[in-house]
């Protein structure tokens, strides 16, 4: 590591080290290069963030395969949320909303039928592109100073700015948030949606780990990055969503929104768990290796009895996963996924072919491993058809368990 993300300090403490990965949404080609993939904390500002970065073109190409609208419980997240913040803000016709990775519009449609003056930033050409389909105005961009200059140019102002899980996958991290306040309105607020670093580590979701994921947020490094932008968080709230998530509300500096005590209590909660410990961090690399011994262990019982066994979602989750236990070939040869994107292609480093939902019933594995653990309520009713020749469903993160 050269220096930091944010504070360009050089010194660091190792989170966890999972050696190597193939790149997680690049379907397109045959991979045969792994990458390292090695999580530090900076001793100065305690942001956690890679080692060693790999470039956007890499890993946001044009045939990014991720699509927000394939899963039915998070259009409906997407729904509540818009719902929520059209009352509390009062927005209106006149009013304008900004999504920064906007994806394929899936959020910005709820806005649009509403009649809200929605604005899309999207960075993937084939993504974006659907998202035109659907009328959503989308700029082709990825947002940074540059971009928000330009918006400011036209005097583009946006009364609410909403960023799902974007952050983490900035690594310019300080141009990004220079960026905000240029096209923030002055009473208008950013709402940010992130996986919260304190559960990734507390329910070892070392899955949730991957090259596209520049960093790995707290609230306490949060407060600085935003302060240091004329930014600051008022208020957050806790969610289910990827695992356990944060969702927090930023204003400008000099507004007077105040300062819920929910900010201070989660920053107590990080501080009392010794999130920046090198003990913690010993920790969740031992359970981490006891996950990969799980795994081969049940492989191994697998082959022995002539078990079929498929993997369910195609996601990045299952790329580091399988990367982190040198899974090449074997027992596990499909896996299912309901992005028609990845239909036909491997798992990167894998002979493991990607089917859609049809092949479970010609298959009939014995056990299907849930990749997409955080959408296990929504798979488990999905598929719950597999029953009727007693299969199961099996997990390995955050814990081994059979349902």
């Amino acid at each position: 590591m050269k220096e930091c993300l944010f504070c360009k300090k050089r010194k660091f403490n190792t989170l966890i080290d999972l050696k190597s990965s193939f790149v997680a949404n690049n379907l397109k080609n045959e991979q045969r290069k792994k990458y390292s993939l090695k999580v530090v904390c900076c001793k100065y500002c305690k942001l956690f963030q890679l080692d060693k970065l790999l470039s956007s073109k890499l890993l946001f190409n044009s045939n990014y395969p991720y699509l927000s609208s394939t899963s039915k419980s998070w259009l409906n997240h997407s729904r509540i949320y818009v719902e929520k913040m059209t009352k509390i803000m009062k927005l209106n016709k006149k009013s304008k909303v900004l999504e920064i990775a906007s994806n394929d519009g899936y959020l910005l449609n709820f806005f649009k039928k509403k009649g809200i003056n929605v604005l899309g930033v999207e960075p993937s050409k084939s993504v974006a592109f659907i998202a035109k389909k659907k009328g959503i105005n989308t700029i082709i961009k990825f947002f940074g100073l540059k971009t928000a200059l330009k918006l400011s140019k036209f005097n583009y102002e946006a009364d609410l700015i909403v960023l799902k899980n974007v952050l983490a996958h900035v690594p310019n991290i300080n141009d990004f948030v220079s960026g905000l306040p240029l096209v923030l309105k002055k009473n208008g607020q950013i709402t940010i949606e992130f996986p919260h670093v304190l559960e990734l580590i507390k329910k070892n979701q070392f899955d949730t780990i991957y090259h596209e994921h520049f960093t790995y947020l707290s609230i306490t490094f949060l407060v600085k990055l935003f302060h240091k932008h004329n930014l600051k968080i008022h208020d957050v709230e806790k969610l289910k969503t990827h695992g356990g998530s944060l969702r927090i509300y930023v204003s400008h500096l000099s507004q007077k929104f105040k300062t819920s005590n929910r900010v201070n209590k989660i920053i107590l909660e990080e501080k009392n768990y010794k999130l920046h410990s090198n003990k913690t961090f010993k920790l969740f690399q031992k359970r981490v290796s006891e996950t990969k011994k799980n795994f081969h262990t049940f492989l191994n019982y697998a082959k022995k009895n002539r078990k079929k066994i498929l993997g369910y979602a195609a996601a990045a989750k299952s790329i580091t996963f399988l990367s982190y236990m040198n899974y090449h070939d074997g027992i596990l040869k499909y896996v299912i996924d309901k992005n028609k994107l990845k239909i036909s292609k491997k798992i990167p480093g894998t002979k493991i072919i990607i089917k859609d939902e049809k092949f479970i019933k010609k298959y009939k594995p014995d056990y299907i491993i849930l990749f997409a653990w955080n959408l296990k309520k929504e798979v488990f009713s999905q598929l719950n058809y597999i029953k009727t020749w007693n299969s199961k469903f099996l997990t390995f993160v955050p814990k081994f368990k059979m349902f």
